[in-house]
């Protein structure tokens, strides 16, 4: 499953590597996924498929590439190796183009004459010359034209198809032009397909066939396809088989067991799932895990955080309203992220994965505690103007780290501080539409999650959904922190309520599962008056 070192050094990683066969000649450690290559080529000739940025589209691409202009040599151990056995095995000619690299800072010139070099470049290494002045529909069907004459069928690449629609999502004029420009390319690649041997084209979402891919009956799109769901990214015996000895070397780096770092990796990058049922690592994040030896937030689609944060100002929610959140279905297998709502459009774009799926309704969450964290912090500062919330979660983080817990009410009653009166209004005005009976502590404890998670703290309940609770349990490093959360109207109800909620923890803490001093109980009442925390109880029990 992956290349060999014979030295007693570490292979080195393929951290910043998209290139196949300079992957494979470096040694780096892979995860074998070329079978599923000569499975596609084997059964199809069109293909769609969907993943977000990051996620080894570019790699995948690139094996294709390698595989299909016949370099045998480079997929030696490979499950693709015996494909070069085959009678009458040939190597055909590769148009390979990457959407991504379309420039729109000039708007549709820019993008038209940015699309035409892109043409014009892939026929030069096959000797076509591309003349000045034409649009690129035109040189694109010039191209496969000629190659068809001069050498035979050819097969056709394109990444990131959609890119450019999703640079322009946050202007819905723009991103029609860009559509509208983008179906005539892609026109020329169906009027083509007589000529060309295969067509495989990857977006960092899904596009509904209206859109782009009019009247390409022949696409076969594998996007939700669970017989493909592992095809970018990694399992778990993946990641634990070929990637065994860094996970030995970093564990004795830290001075932990294995185990234990595995575990928690896993707590922290695994989760990603195209089928509602395979799980994955993220093949960026965790090799730059390995790599650096630290959590951290590798993951986090920088091109879609403009499109993102427009869709979160229009929406009057916080993180946890996309926990354990029920949805149809039949709306994600028909999702357009130009159209979508601001679920299907965190679905779509990685950020959200299926976790279970009962009949026509399937449970969405975050993909991974990486994910939740990034978003907490992004939610907090698009929605509450908080701008130093990514600050307050590291702080927070470094506080729980040193035993100072008492911090989490300082670091808390920042958030609230710090959120304009209106917003607060309009927060509080909003659960009381959905909580009517516990408004004001339903806000507040969604803040709170906010913060914990901005922090990286795992968080512990029964279930998916968070909407609605009092009541928080985090833990770090095998020691957990039980919360009660009370809202009150002047100080004196605070003081009652706080005592209350250390009570209520204090009959529900089960110390025994976890040993003495392994279990802390915090007790926090919000006063509305003066909107803060300003009673507090810190327990070590």
């Amino acid at each position: 499953m992956c290349a060999n070192n014979v030295t007693g050094e570490l292979p080195k990683l393929s951290v910043g590597i998209s290139n196949f066969e300079e992957l494979r000649n470096k040694g780096c450690p892979y995860v074998d996924k070329t079978g599923y290559i000569v499975e596609m080529i084997d059964n199809g000739t069109f293909y769609f498929l969907s993943r977000p940025r990051k996620f080894g589209r570019s790699l995948m691409i690139s094996a294709f590439e390698t595989l299909l202009s016949g370099r045998r040599e480079v997929f030696r151990g490979l499950a693709a190796e015996d494909y070069f056995d085959r009678p009458g095995c040939m190597a055909c000619p590769v148009v390979r183009l990457n959407v991504d690299e379309v420039t729109l800072d000039s708007g549709a010139s820019g993008m038209l004459s940015s699309m035409t070099k892109m043409v014009r470049d892939c026929g030069a290494v096959y000797g076509v010359e591309i003349a000045d002045g034409l649009d690129p529909n035109e040189a694109l069907r010039i191209l496969l034209l000629e190659i068809g004459e001069r050498i035979g069928p050819a097969a056709v690449l394109i990444d990131a198809v959609d890119a450019p629609i999703i640079g322009a999502l946050h202007n819905s004029r723009a991103a029609m032009e860009v559509r509208g420009i983008l179906r005539e390319f892609l026109l020329q690649v169906k009027n083509s397909l007589p000529l060309l041997r295969f067509v495989l084209m990857t977006a960092i979402a899904r596009l509904p066939r209206e859109n782009i891919f009019t009247d390409v009956k022949s696409m076969r799109d594998i996007s939700n396809s669970s017989r493909y769901a592992e095809i970018f990214g990694f399992t778990e015996e993946e990641f634990e088989s070929v990637f065994s000895r860094h996970i030995d070397a970093l564990a004795k780096t830290r001075g932990e067991e294995r185990d234990s770092l595995i575990l928690k990796i896993r707590d922290y990058y695994y989760g990603y799932s195209f089928d509602g049922s395979k799980l994955l690592y993220n093949p960026y994040s965790v090799l730059n895990f390995l790599s650096e030896g630290k959590f951290k937030n590798y993951w986090f689609d920088n091109g879609l955080q403009r499109a993102l944060s427009e869709h979160l100002r229009k929406s009057d929610i916080l993180a946890d309203f996309f926990r354990g959140i029920d949805f149809n279905a039949d709306t994600i297998e028909t999702y357009d992220i130009e159209r979508s709502n601001v679920t299907v459009f965190l679905l779509q774009s990685g950020y959200l994965s299926i976790r279970e799926r009962k009949g026509d309704r399937v449970t969405l969450d975050y993909s991974n505690k990486e994910v939740l964290s990034s978003m907490a912090s992004m939610i907090q500062y698009v929605k509450l103007k908080d701008y130093r919330a990514n600050v307050k979660g590291q702080m927070l983080e470094k506080s729980i780290e040193s035993g100072r817990v008492e911090d989490l009410i300082k670091y808390f009653n920042l958030i609230i501080t710090d959120i304009p009166l209106d917003i607060l209004v309009r927060g509080e005005r909003k659960f009381a539409n959905t909580k009517p009976e516990n408004a004001s502590a339903s806000f507040y404890h969604s803040l709170l999650f906010s913060l914990i998670w901005s922090s990286r703290m795992k968080t512990l309940t029964d279930g998916y959904s968070y909407e609605g609770r009092t009541g928080a349990v985090m833990e770090r490093d095998g020691h957990r922190y039980m919360i009660e959360l009370r809202v009150e109207d002047d100080d004196e109800a605070c003081i009652h309520a706080v005592g209350e909620a250390m009570a209520s923890i204090r009959s529900s803490a089960d110390v025994s599962a976890l040993g003495q001093g392994r279990l802390t109980a915090i007790a926090m009442a919000v006063d509305r008056s003066v909107r803060r925390v300003n009673r507090y109880l810190v327990e070590r029990l």
